[in-house]
């Protein structure tokens, strides 16, 4: 198991992974350092880091929520498909999202484990 330490919102917080995911992780934080950076900027600066944490958390959810609409708009074909490609293009969908999902419960399994 690799470990990597990721900057968000001011800190460091150090992350076990496997190996290879390392790089990931690193993506990951700098999205969430992002929004933690924006909730700063709409909470301003008087606010617990819990509370920035917990907003730059919503940030987030409210974007995967967008993304996840739009795909779901852009699944939706406008003019009739062949019925291979139907058969095909929404298990690749469902295949990428269910990928995210993983990758997401990893991650939180990871920041619930730190202090």
């Amino acid at each position: 198991m690799a470990s990597v330490t990721l900057p968000i919102a001011g800190r460091q917080y150090t992350v076990g992974c496997q190996s290879g995911e390392e790089s990931r992780l690193i993506d990951l934080a700098r999205m969430v350092d992002d929004k933690a950076r924006k909730s700063v900027e709409i909470l301003g600066g008087d606010t617990t880091e819990v509370r920035r944490l917990l907003f730059a958390a919503l940030l987030l959810a409210d974007a995967l929520s967008d993304a996840q609409t739009a795909l779901a708009k852009h699944a939706q074909p406008a003019l009739p498909l062949d019925p291979v490609m139907l058969a095909v293009e929404p298990a690749a969908n469902q295949a990428e999202l269910d990928q995210l999902a993983v990758r997401l419960e990893r991650l939180a399994e990871m920041l619930e484990r730190q202090p």
